[in-house]
């Protein structure tokens, strides 16, 4: 059986044109009928859904709009944004809006049990079995559709993980409150808006 690793899509419930788009969901489609039509797997190997980037930072973000930008500047929908905290469904139902397709090749190969699923730093709350449960739920399949593992190997001579084990300020070892975590958040909840 083949596999096929796909790492770092980074979808997220807004447009970023470096990151997932349109364009990329409709290469991921025509991609996933290679799977399909070999019988192969789908290892997503991290960094798949971009979370720290829908997560605001706990602490900052409000205060930062207001110490920046000039009162001409102030874009009170982005400030609402950047204080809201959603939860792990909350974020994919977010991303099943403006990326159903992508969904549906998803919930394919889950009710096939095709999917394995490697948590990486940006979409760590996956460490979680509740999180699990919510992709699960969102795809439509049961829970135990979805293989998830830190590491997937296959004999000696196949090994995938995400790397961010190696990467200290990015180590989801003791959950996603790391260094980077809170470095992507700023980044996209204060200093992109």
């Amino acid at each position: 059986m083949l596999n096929f690793v796909i790492s770092d899509l980074h979808v997220m419930d807004r447009s970023q044109k470096f990151l997932f788009n349109s364009d990329k969901e409709t290469a991921f489609c025509r991609f996933s009928e290679v799977i399909f039509e070999s019988k192969g797997n789908l290892i997503l190997a991290g960094d798949i859904f971009d979370f720290t980037g829908m997560t605001p930072c706990q602490n900052g973000n409000l205060e930062f709009f207001h110490e920046v930008l000039s009162s001409s500047q102030l874009n009170q929908e982005a400030m609402n944004l950047a204080g809201t905290f959603r939860s792990t469904k909350q974020l994919l139902l977010a991303c099943l809006a403006v990326y159903p397709r992508f969904f549906e090749v998803l919930s394919k190969l889950a009710e096939q049990k095709r999917l394995i699923y490697i948590p990486g730093n940006h979409d760590c709350d996956f460490l979680r079995s509740s999180s699990q449960d919510d992709l699960a739920d969102v795809l439509g399949v049961a829970h135990d559709c979805i293989e998830w593992t830190r590491q997937y190997e296959k004999g000696f001579s196949f090994v995938v993980s995400h790397g961010n084990q190696f990467d200290p300020p990015n180590n989801t070892d003791r959950g996603c409150q790391n260094p980077g975590f809170v470095f992507t958040s700023a980044l996209y909840h204060a200093v992109l808006p």
